[in-house]
């Protein structure tokens, strides 16, 4: 049954009408298309009551005339015929739509059921992610326009005629040059990550187990030789792990294995500065098992490798990650600040578990607080799952994400935010199989390469990181064939500069000097402004993180006074029955009630800080006066995380020791005795949350002057060229060789002013 059909038979439960002169789709966005999909029998005459629904059916008001193509007067009968047409133009409507029928069930225009239908209807389509299958021309030729920016850049730079704009030609060539792509590959323990990074690379690079093999984190980058190279923690990051573990049963174990296994040899790999040593690739497991005899895993921050790949060259280089959920929070911790540099994260689970807490919490994180372009989520193990079970975890898995977004109120763009999520399901030991090719190998592939997934993976790393065609290559494209419109247009109104001051009498002169004077001041006066404008920002932050921390103390507070009301109930009541309350049930109680307390705080904190970045980016983008380079800068803004790590936890509870001196069966000196000391616990969270608030203040204000002051130096810099430009037009001029100037500046104009206009013209073709 075609999708066409699918969709009406349970959408309508009619069969799809005849398809003559289908009418023409005015408005073709995705936006348009995903409202008039869900358009049926039993909700139009609410459709038909919003005027921006209606402005998408421009004939609808003239159907009755509108004979010529067969249409009854009733509205729906022309609805049903545009979704004929929208589903036959393309039969991956549905998989490509899935975000924008999201986002319209979170706003309550389509209902749970509705949405539902809609992901079956995309599992009618053979691909299994939301990218187009048909890329448009605008990215089918990156090569010819990287091609063209030489060609232009070989143009403008003769006739640039100051230091700091050839300079910037410069810059802007080499920042359009670097490829370097970092893939974060991230998951839970054993959740495949090491499997299927070999199966990618072709080869049994990394170990893999039925158990945690993976201990620590490892950079793969490109090298002409196979090696390896170890980087143990240093003096300092042991002495901070021996720190935490004061408070972390986990670390605290870890630590004294450690200490017991290596004895007197400790100090000669943690060292000060920390200690690197190149390795054989045969070695490598020896330094990252956790499952290996020398426990030198437990001495290792993170290693890199150097692998002859053709997928690791033009700069590419993978993060393969401790799990996140490892015993070891200081592992997390590293594995966190390295996916902050990521383009993109890989991220692995398996099919039989996915969409775990950690998992959803880690996913959500990564799209609201990094700057992470896309998100590939990977399920593997699916060759244990018959179809049916699989097209199931993948939707549990997708609903799971939409639901945590709606029970965490979330308010920002989710359609943009789903849109950056892919799911590709993949049987990862099939797939080394069929690499490995080993001869001799007991095991065989269960299932055919393409069955496996992996070509469907690489083929989507290629369409969205690694190509030619990627889209990460066109937005660089983009910005440097901005960059250099901002640069040809500068040199423009140098020269219009002189070709003025030439060609003016001695009033005009007079004129022509006091209207530069005038501009340069006005762009000393937009410098003002701006810096003003990143004051106002600042103090907005400082109040909008001052009304987080309120917040933040108002939940726990009232969490707390239900918790603490419980408590002095049951104890009071232990005391009237004559029984000895038990003081460590309760501190249990009290332990896990303020445990699922911060997590409530903490992710409700991170969503409202995310949504409050977002907003400073687009405060930041559009001011007219930043130029593309600029725009670029201020998007990247700070990365900021709050995890509350299990040693900081431990030491707020380590408050509640002193409860079984509290225990009184008077009920005031009870009551007191809990007041004090659940006030000491808030008291400790109050300056966590300040602490945190004070570091992201300083982390904003330091890059909102970073900005400022780039700014103030390209207007210094504009200031500067103009004033060079007009007194070396006076000079000209008052040495009699205006007139041979002047054929030499009417020639410059014409060829610059054709550079900027082939500029344009590829800027409207890349956007």
């Amino acid at each position: 049954m075609s999708v066409l059909q699918h969709f009406f038979n349970s959408f309508h439960h009619l069969p799809p009408p005849m398809q003559r002169n289908l009418p023409f789709i005015v408005d073709s966005s995705n936006n348009a298309l995903s409202i008039v999909l869900c358009v049926n029998a039993n909700n139009i005459e609410l459709f038909m009551q919003c005027p921006s629904f209606v402005n998408l059916l421009p004939d609808s008001r003239q159907i009755p005339s509108n004979l010529a193509l067969g249409y009854t007067s009733n509205p729906l009968d022309y609805i049903l015929a545009m979704q004929t047409s929208i589903i036959t133009q393309n039969p991956h409507i549905f998989e490509e739509l899935m975000p924008y029928f999201a986002n319209l069930n979170l706003a309550g225009v389509i209902d749970d059921e509705q949405l539902r239908l809609f992901s079956l209807l995309k599992h009618t389509t053979p691909s299994h992610i939301s990218i187009s299958t048909n890329k448009s021309s605008k990215t089918k030729y990156l090569k010819t326009f990287h091609t063209q920016f030489h060609a232009l850049f070989e143009l403008l730079t003769p006739l640039l005629s100051k230091d700091s704009l050839l300079q910037a030609m410069d810059k802007n060539l080499t920042k359009l040059e670097e490829q370097r792509f970092c893939i974060g590959i991230t998951g839970v323990l054993s959740a495949g990550k090491s499997t299927f990074l070999n199966a990618l690379l072709g080869q049994e690079v990394l170990g893999t187990s039925s158990v945690p093999e993976t201990a620590n984190l490892s950079v793969l980058r490109y090298g002409e030789t196979p090696r390896a190279r170890v980087h143990f923690w240093s003096k300092e990051q042991w002495e901070d792990l021996e720190s935490q573990s004061a408070y972390d049963s986990n670390l605290k174990a870890f630590v004294k294995e450690s200490k017991e296994h290596f004895k007197d040899t400790l100090q000669d790999f943690i060292t000060s500065p920390k200690y690197s040593k190149d390795i054989e690739l045969n070695d490598l497991s020896a330094y990252t098992s956790a499952n290996h005899t020398s426990k030198f895993c437990n001495l290792v921050e993170k290693v890199e490798l150097f692998m002859p790949l053709a997928f690791l060259e033009n700069g590419v280089e993978i993060v393969d990650t401790p799990g996140l959920d490892d015993p070891i929070t200081k592992r997390e911790d590293i594995t966190r600040e390295y996916i902050e540099h990521c383009d993109m994260l890989i991220h692995i689970m398996n099919v039989s578990c996915a969409a775990t807490q950690k998992d959803i919490d880690f996913i959500l994180e990564a799209l609201l607080e990094q700057n992470i372009s896309r998100l590939l989520v990977v399920l593997t193990r699916i060759d244990l799952l018959t179809q049916k079970e699989l097209e199931s975890s993948l939707e549990y898995t997708k609903s799971s994400l939409i639901s945590q977004l709606k029970n965490a109120k979330y308010k920002g763009d989710i359609q943009s935010l789903i849109q950056r999520i892919d799911f590709i399901p993949l049987a990862g030991y099939a797939a080394l199989l069929h690499r490995i090719q080993k001869a001799d190998s007991k095991d065989k592939p269960t299932m055919s390469l393409e069955e496996s997934g992996i070509l469907e993976i690489e083929s989507y790393l290629q369409t969205m990181l690694l190509g030619q065609d990627s889209l990460k290559a066109k937005d660089k494209l983009y910005l440097a064939f901005k960059a250099m419109l901002k640069i040809a247009q500068d040199e423009k109104e140098l020269i219009e500069i002189e070709s003025a001051l030439l060609c003016a009498s001695g009033e005009e002169l007079d004129s022509l000097i006091s209207k530069y004077t005038a501009q340069n001041q006005a762009l000393l006066d937009t410098l003002q402004n701006f810096e003003s404008h990143l004051s106002v920002l600042n103090t907005d932050l400082a109040d909008f993180l001052n009304s987080l921390g309120i917040l933040s103390h108002n939940t726990l507070s009232k969490s707390a006074t239900l918790i603490k009301d419980k408590v002095l109930n049951d104890i009071l009541y232990d005391f009237e029955r004559g029984a000895k309350p038990q003081a460590q049930a309760f501190c249990v109680m009290i332990e896990q009630g303020l445990k699922d307390c911060f997590a409530d705080i903490l992710r409700e904190y991170k969503y409202k800080l995310s949504r409050k970045i977002t907003q400073l980016k687009s405060d930041i983008a559009p001011q007219d006066s930043i130029n593309a380079m600029e725009s670029s800068q201020s998007d990247t803004l700070p990365s900021v995380h709050f995890q509350l790590k299990s040693s900081e936890i431990t030491h707020i509870l380590q408050i509640l020791e002193s409860l079984p001196q509290a225990l009184s069966p008077k009920p005031e000196r009870l009551k007191a005795n809990l007041d004090s000391l659940f006030k000491d616990i808030f008291e400790s969270f109050d300056g966590l949350i300040k602490e945190k608030n004070t570091a992201i203040k300083t982390l904003f204000m330091t890059h909102f002057e970073q900005i400022a002051q780039h700014k103030k130096q390209e207007i210094e810099e504009e200031i500067k060229n103009k004033q060079e430009s007009l007194e070396s037009a006076l000079a000209t001029k008052n040495n009699g060789n205006a007139e041979v100037q002047k054929d030499r500046i009417q020639s410059k104009q014409s060829q610059i002013q054709d550079i900027a206009k082939q500029i344009t013209h590829t800027l409207e073709e890349l956007s």
